[in-house]
């Protein structure tokens, strides 16, 4: 009975990554998402959800991920994008989130600009940074 209860929330889990960033170009980020999530070969159960101003971020009661938040904002980062994904693990989710602020970058990007982002995941009960 135990093992049917661990299996059960596995396949009920649902996957968070946070991605914040600096982004200040005139292209909308929401018109280049499908071809950089066709692109990246994201899978169609990932949910991104883009937040400009990175104060707006829904965080849900979560001191860690308000702290996250507000060294994002030290960090000038003015764009959060959650990443939710059944069924998957936080890490798994992060490294899809990482494919598509990489897909950011290059479609959106003048390269003669530095892109600040990081990308972090709950692993326990602390976020850690997602590292490549």
């Amino acid at each position: 009975m135990h093992i049917n209860s661990v299996a059960y929330e596995k396949e009920s889990s649902v996957g968070k990554a946070y991605g914040f960033f600096h982004y200040a170009g005139k292209n909308s980020i929401l018109e280049v998402l499908p071809q950089i999530r066709e692109g990246t070969e994201t899978p169609s159960e990932l949910t991104l959800d883009l937040v400009r101003g990175v104060d707006n971020l829904d965080t849900e009661n979560d001191s860690a991920l308000v702290e996250i938040v507000q060294q994002a904002k030290r960090q000038h980062m003015n764009h959060a994008l959650k990443a939710t994904l059944p069924r998957m693990g936080n890490r798994r989710a992060a490294n899809f989130l990482g494919n598509i602020m990489n897909g950011i970058y290059t479609e959106l990007c003048d390269k003669s600009e530095l892109f600040y982002a990081g990308i972090v995941y709950k692993r326990g009960e602390q976020y850690v940074f997602r590292r490549d």
